[in-house]
């Protein structure tokens, strides 16, 4: 949602008559280099902003593809997702709709302390009508145990593995040992072919009795059965978010 918003701004400077200096290209990555929805937007900008009426078709193209692109992840999990028990974690705007239209049997949820985004997400599946069960994040694997499958987001989808809230390997893991399918649902403007799996950043969070706890984790692709995204159903693994980045380049005009 919040892309969605800085994609119409940019729109909207570009609509007025407002150049693009290509130094913003470089602004726009040093502010936020490890999110992958905004190193996309840093890559066009450096590409066509001495083209501004290019860049203009190619973020208007970029809009029409994230706003439509939800829709399709949601189409393409139904049949993976409905008349199922499914474990999730975190809130996932994408997986919350596919949770929503599939309509699921059962949806249990883990807690996804210290945020709480789990809790979230099963009260907007709960106003949605859906049967929910909320779980204590050390219970990745009781949750795995009483599903049929596990549906993931991903903050950003690398070549060797995707980022996700905390508590993803667990879950993700624990529905792996069990025989169950394990599906990351994210649109490939998630994708992040620049960046190692070692090196993206954590974050931490301090927990209210002492301690710390990692905000994200990596997860090995070898963690998961599919990645669903808005070009099918893929086998992940190397070389995934090279393509998927690839893909939506050249479907936006910004091929170079």
């Amino acid at each position: 949602m919040v892309f969605r918003e800085i994609l119409r701004a940019a729109l909207l400077d570009l609509e007025e008559g407002w150049g693009v200096d290509c130094r913003a290209a470089g602004e726009i990555e040093a502010a936020a280099p490890w999110a992958a929805p905004l190193r996309l937007l840093s890559l066009l900008v450096s590409r066509l902003c001495g083209e501004p009426e290019a860049l203009e078709d190619s973020l208007r193209s970029l809009l029409g593809h994230v706003e439509e692109a939800e829709a399709r992840i949601a189409s393409l999990a139904r049949g993976l997702l409905e008349d199922s028990r499914v474990a999730t974690l975190s809130y996932s705007g994408t997986t919350a709709r596919a949770l929503i239209e599939a309509r699921p049997r059962l949806v249990v949820v883990l807690e996804s302390r210290p945020g709480g985004e789990g809790l979230e997400l099963a009260k907007l599946l709960a106003r949605s009508g859906l049967r929910v069960e909320v779980l204590g994040d050390s219970a990745a694997f009781t949750a795995a145990e009483r599903s049929d499958t596990v549906a993931l987001g991903a903050d950003a989808i690398l070549d060797e593995c995707f980022i996700n809230k905390v508590g993803s390997g667990a879950l993700a893991a624990s529905a792996r040992l069990l025989g169950k399918p394990v599906a990351v649902l994210a649109d490939a403007t998630k994708a992040l072919p620049e960046a190692g799996c070692s090196s993206y950043p954590r974050g931490v969070e301090r927990l209210e009795r002492g301690g710390w706890s990692p905000v994200f984790e990596a997860v090995p692709w070898k963690a998961a059965s599919l990645l669903v995204t808005e070009y099918g159903s893929l086998r992940p693994g190397p070389g995934v978010a090279r393509s998927l980045r690839d893909m939506l380049l050249g479907d936006v005009g910004a091929v170079r």
